[in-house]
């Protein structure tokens, strides 16, 4: 939106340009052998006014060997929403191990940024992917950021 001389500033124009925060975290672990899952208790629900917003994610991932392993674990968020919108992020958050053994443990992160589709309704998740021995565990957390089009 272009906005002209005299032009009224509404309230409803004023509240979609305030980015908005949401933070989530793990509530449990997310356990060994499963592929494109959502970690436990990390979900995120918000709506949009307009089509178009921009979601900018931020994502730590706590890998965590739960024996010996060599096997690569990841995540990274997903979002659906109205109009059968689904979205994943394109970056991982990535933990590769050298004979990780059970008691190490990564925290690692990564971020994202993603055009929405029509107005409505999103849910905005982490997807984890574990190998054998390993999960991805509490202090895994996820922190979004709608910015609306004015």
């Amino acid at each position: 939106m272009t906005f002209v001389t005299g032009q009224r500033l509404t309230a409803d124009l004023l509240q979609r340009a305030v980015p908005r925060m949401f933070y989530s975290e793990a509530t449990s672990a997310l356990t060994a052998g499963l592929t494109t899952t959502a970690v436990p208790g990390i979900s995120i629900a918000f709506t949009t006014t307009t089509t178009g917003a921009t979601l900018t994610t931020w994502w730590t991932m706590r890998a965590d060997p739960t024996a010996a392993t060599t096997a690569q674990i990841s995540c990274r968020p997903s979002v659906a929403g109205p109009s059968a919108f689904l979205s994943a992020a394109t970056n991982y958050a990535v933990a590769a191990w050298n004979a990780g053994a059970g008691g190490d443990v990564l925290t690692i992160g990564n971020s994202n940024i993603m055009t929405l589709g029509n107005a409505g309704s999103y849910t905005v998740t982490l997807l984890g992917t574990t190998g054998t021995n390993e999960q991805i565990g509490l202090y895994s957390s996820l922190t979004a950021m709608v910015q609306e089009v004015i």
